[in-house]
């Protein structure tokens, strides 16, 4: 029996950085889901990461600096899901001027043209581990005061109020995810964020361990799968909250990630200690109480059994899968 295009437009999800760490894995769980995927990416981000989906979704190749490329993209589509963002804490602090445009500018640009689009839903990916700055108590919950002290979170907050504030204008609902400290399998290792990820590349290169400060500090690690179950709850999330922490509500130091990895290696590299930044937050642990009472998600994951699939290497030739590609439409600058 033939869909309707209604049917289709009412299962058709849009990932905006659908080809990064946390994207392609959220392509994944859309599909065995059973939603329409679209993946929005840019012209110079590497398509391996979903390359053994490609025969089961649509790429976009766009510039989301450029507001017409977005909506060309969005426009037909019943959710997108924000991931883009150009920068990690630590660039972010090198350049802000560049922050703030490649990431709060262009998200305004195409965010004041929703009116254009049949969007029923937005889902933006934030940061719980920036957006609320050096905590008064822990675990932290989605009411804390927002201070953020890296430009980068100051970026996501601003980008947060942006979806609020156009998709209430535009009559679109939408949900705030701001997810701790995530980690997986084929996590990049070259853009100085993710310590387990580091971690495992240097111990697999045998190359020292750099930590800014002690390693004293607490981070609340969630694994990228439970991450991507979030995101499929607050999908279809008909209950009263807007904004949610994604995160285990246990918090672990580096010192303490360290020791975990070393009880499992033979040889672990020279632990090397830089100095502190102070943009770095002293202690990130969130409250995930929300998430859990709203949709009934929980996080599955250990940060034990999360260490030991990366060590084993589960999944994590995915990002290096070579295969024939056929017959695929690839759009540049127009929807499908």
């Amino acid at each position: 029996m033939a869909v309707s295009s209604q049917e289709l437009e009412a299962k058709r999800v849009v990932v905006l950085g659908g080809c990064g760490f946390i994207g392609s894995c959220l392509c994944r769980g859309l599909i065995n889901a059973g939603y329409r995927v679209r993946v929005f990416k840019r012209a110079e981000t590497s398509i391996k990461r979903v390359a053994y989906l490609l025969n089961q979704m649509e790429v976009f190749i766009g510039d989301q600096t450029c507001p017409d490329e977005v909506i060309g993209a969005i426009k037909d589509a019943h959710s997108v899901i924000h991931l883009i963002h150009t920068s990690v804490p630590g660039s972010s602090m090198e350049d802000p001027v560049f922050e703030l445009q490649s990431n709060v500018a262009s998200t305004a640009a195409w965010l004041s043209r929703l009116g254009e689009t049949r969007l029923r839903r937005i889902i933006y990916v934030s940061s719980g581990g920036t957006v609320y700055g050096p905590p008064r108590s822990l675990p932290v919950s989605e009411d804390h005061p927002l201070n953020p002290i890296s430009v980068y979170g100051i970026a996501k907050l601003a980008c947060e109020k942006l979806i609020a504030m156009y998709s209430e204008l535009a009559g679109i609902d939408y949900r705030i995810a701001r997810p701790s400290n995530a980690y997986g399998e084929g996590q990049p290792v070259d853009r100085n964020q993710g310590i387990l990820g580091v971690l495992l590349d240097r111990i697999k290169r045998g190359k020292a361990i750099e930590i800014w400060g002690y390693g004293e500090g607490m981070r609340d690690y969630i694994h990228v799968d439970d991450v991507v179950e979030s995101l499929l709850a607050l999908l279809t999330h008909s209950g009263p909250s807007r904004v949610f922490n994604v995160s285990t509500g246990v918090g672990h130091s580096v010192l303490n990630v360290i020791q975990a990895f070393r009880s499992r290696a033979q040889d672990l590299p020279e632990v090397v200690h830089l100095p502190a930044r102070g943009f770095d937050v002293p202690d990130n642990i969130l409250d995930n109480s929300r998430l859990k009472q709203e949709t009934g998600w929980w996080p599955k994951v250990s940060l034990d059994a999360g260490i030991d699939r990366l060590l084993a290497g589960d999944g994590a030739t995915r990002s290096d899968i070579e295969i024939r590609i056929s017959g695929l439409h690839i759009n540049a600058g127009v929807s499908v």
